[in-house]
């Protein structure tokens, strides 16, 4: 079953999920890394992310903080592997633990 949550990045809930699923969160450079902190706490070492990102000009950045922790893989809209990131240009990212 699927449950939706608004959360505060700073403050995540203490549970963790097998699947969380992501869209549009990739915008202010100030909560990249409570996000990636977010992303850690909800998760367990088998757990799937999935981010969706319209290519904003942020994502660059984003991406660079969360490799450090990370296994990323990127595709565009037919599931093509899409590593270089353009604004504007939608892609999902993969997170999974390294």
């Amino acid at each position: 079953q699927a449950k939706g949550l608004v959360l505060d990045w700073r403050t995540p809930p203490a549970r963790t999920y097998d699947v969380l699923l992501a869209s549009d969160v990739i915008y202010d450079r100030q909560l990249h890394q409570p996000l990636l902190n977010t992303l850690s706490s909800l998760s367990h070492d088998r757990a799937r992310i999935y981010i969706g990102d319209g290519g904003r000009s942020a994502t660059e950045e984003f991406l660079q903080l969360a490799a450090d922790r990370w296994r990323l893989e990127i595709v565009d809209v037919d599931d093509q592997p899409k590593p270089d990131i353009h604004v504007s240009q939608y892609r999902r990212i993969g997170f999974f633990r390294k």
